[in-house]
Formats: C-alpha cells, sequence, structure tokens
C-alpha cells in the first residue's frame, strides 16, 4: 500500500496498527478499536480518508453501544 507522507514527502509504502482509543462523545466516555497508518520509512502516521472514514463508524457503533464499549 502506497500513500503521500507529509514528512518524507514524498510517496511511500505504509503500514496499518489496530490501536484501542478512548473517545468522549457528549460527556459519555469509552474506548474503541481503531487503525491507523504509518509510515514505512519514518514512523509518522498518514492520514487515509478510507481508514479514517471507518474509525468514525467504529466511533458510532460503539457510542451506540453496538459493541459494548467500556464507559468509564
Amino acid at each position: 500500500m502506497r500513500s503521500f507522507c507529509p514528512e518524507c514527502r514524498k510517496e511511500v509504502e505504509y503500514h496499518i496498527e489496530k490501536l484501542v482509543e478512548k473517545k468522549e462523545v457528549r460527556g459519555l466516555e469509552f474506548e474503541y478499536e481503531a487503525e491507523r497508518a504509518y509510515c514505512n520509512e519514518c514512523g509518522s502516521e498518514i492520514f487515509i480518508s478510507e481508514l479514517h472514514d471507518q474509525n468514525l463508524k467504529r466511533i458510532d457503533k460503539a457510542y451506540k453501544g453496538g459493541d459494548s464499549p467500556a464507559h468509564f
């Protein structure tokens, strides 16, 4: 997979990592599993619109209780 890295200033190969992140929506804090893309050359996070959209859907699903999120 290739995309533009703003740190390297060129097209690079990248990899995706899954992370558990905390989010607060309307005063409710919960965890969800996010996917982030990182440059294989410098390690910086790279914005991939498809991953961003998927992460927003995961946040919405966790907020609504579809994944039995851990509420704090």
